[in-house]
């Protein structure tokens, strides 16, 4: 009986191994391979759009539609009130546009800003419990925001993806 109590904790111990060492091999099985950068920046201008989505459930994306599964909507912005739209009126509203993401991606925690053109962000989000990694990018546009926000690892992220983007969609539309 004394060796039946012992043992107890011992293959509790091995469960609780057995069952870490399958969710970091399933992490990495399923890990989406990206290229280091398939965006083009000229001038810290975005000339490419951002990529579709994996077809994996950890991702949403604003531009494609056509994946309802993936298919999250843009960030509306404040349009720019001349009739007359000059280009140097569409860029200064996309340098507003810009400057109130990054003030609303400052309140956030966990958030580091990587990468700031004139019409686009990428920041990375770490998750509270292990720290996995999320790309966000935001290609800001004067009357929208475009979004992709995907996990780096894992198959499921049991819809982190999509609350951030509604929660910085409401920050940013309430100010």
């Amino acid at each position: 009986m004394k060796s039946f109590r012992r043992s107890i904790p011992l293959i509790t111990i091995r469960s609780i191994c057995f069952a870490a060492l399958v969710m970091l091999s399933s992490s990495l099985l399923f890990a989406e391979s990206k290229p280091a950068d398939t965006l083009r920046a000229s001038s810290s201008r975005l000339e490419a759009p951002l990529r579709p989505c994996p077809k994996s459930p950890n991702c949403v994306n604003s531009l494609y539609k056509e994946d309802q599964k993936h298919y999250i909507k843009a960030i509306k912005t404040r349009a720019p009130q001349n009739p007359d739209n000059t280009i140097e009126d569409a860029e200064t509203v996309t340098h507003q546009n810009r400057d109130h993401l990054l003030e609303v991606l400052n309140t956030l925690e966990k958030v580091k800003v990587v990468q700031v053109g004139d019409n686009y962000i990428k920041a990375e989000f770490s998750s509270k419990v292990f720290s996995f990694v999320d790309d966000v990018e935001f290609l800001i546009l004067p009357e929208k925001i475009e979004v992709r926000s995907a996990s780096r690892t894992g198959y499921h992220d049991m819809g982190a993806n999509r609350r951030r983007i509604e929660k910085i969609r409401n920050l940013f539309e309430q100010h």
